[in-house]
């Protein structure tokens, strides 16, 4: 445990209120399970169809949270992900790597190569807050609304 998990409860009960009024304002449904810590977010997909997100907060805010696309039955299968849109400048967050698709972005653990993802090249995702590449996002706030502007240039979901 790298995190006490008082410091993890004390850092979601400060960033929870602006993300949910944010999800709110976005026709997002925004739930915090402390006892986890997780947070999961469900909200429609632009082409149609529920999308469900959870994030894995345990060693908050030292590692990043565990950001997954989980099915109706809460099972993190490819199926659940929205595929990758064209964003003008930038690379799709949403990617596919051996260990199946990845949020790939600094704030995301599964992105970190000590984690099975893709970049090595960042440091470790205990270093997730200097990674400069890419969108920044270091609030729960923030990291849903970089999420929502992949997921609104979306041509669909994974099948």
């Amino acid at each position: 445990m790298l995190v006490p998990p008082e410091v993890t409860t004390a850092m979601l009960a400060a960033e929870f209120p602006p993300a949910a009024s944010w999800a709110g304002r976005h026709d997002w449904e925004l739930v915090l399970d402390s006892n986890g810590p997780e947070v999961a977010a469900e909200f429609n997909h632009p082409q149609g169809g529920r999308l469900r997100l959870v994030g894995g907060f345990d060693d908050y805010p030292a590692l990043p949270p565990s950001w997954q696309f989980v099915d109706s039955a809460g099972d993190p299968t490819p199926s659940a992900w929205p595929v990758a849109g064209a964003l003008p400048g930038l690379s799709s967050i949403f990617i596919a790597t051996r260990s199946g698709p990845v949020i790939c972005a600094h704030f995301s653990r599964y992105a970190y190569a000590d984690y099975g993802g893709p970049h090595g090249n960042w440091g470790g995702a205990s270093r997730w807050r200097d990674v400069e590449e890419g969108a920044r996002a270091l609030t729960l706030g923030d990291m849903l609304a970089v999420i929502a502007r992949h997921v609104a240039v979306s041509p669909g979901r994974a099948r």
